[in-house]
């Protein structure tokens, strides 16, 4: 027989899960109402500058700074 001694194998290490901060129901609430107000007020933006640029149909409101127009042909 052989001297060696047999090491046992160790399992291995618990795999790293992505996200693992969504399994924790307080964390997934928190963000999920933080994504919709950050939502919220950048529609609320396109909101006032769609109000804007329908009252004062100004150029300047209707390019994004590139010389594109930010929503569409503008008639």
């Amino acid at each position: 027989m052989s001297d060696t001694k047999s090491t046992p194998v160790s399992a291995p290490p618990s795999a790293r899960r992505s996200f693992a901060a969504m399994r924790h129901s307080g964390f997934r609430a928190q963000f999920i109402t933080f994504v919709l107000a950050m939502m919220a007020d950048n529609i609320e933006h396109v909101i006032s500058y769609w109000r804007l640029y329908q009252k004062f149909r100004s150029p300047a409101l209707a390019e994004d700074g590139c010389g594109e127009t930010a929503f569409g042909t503008v008639f």
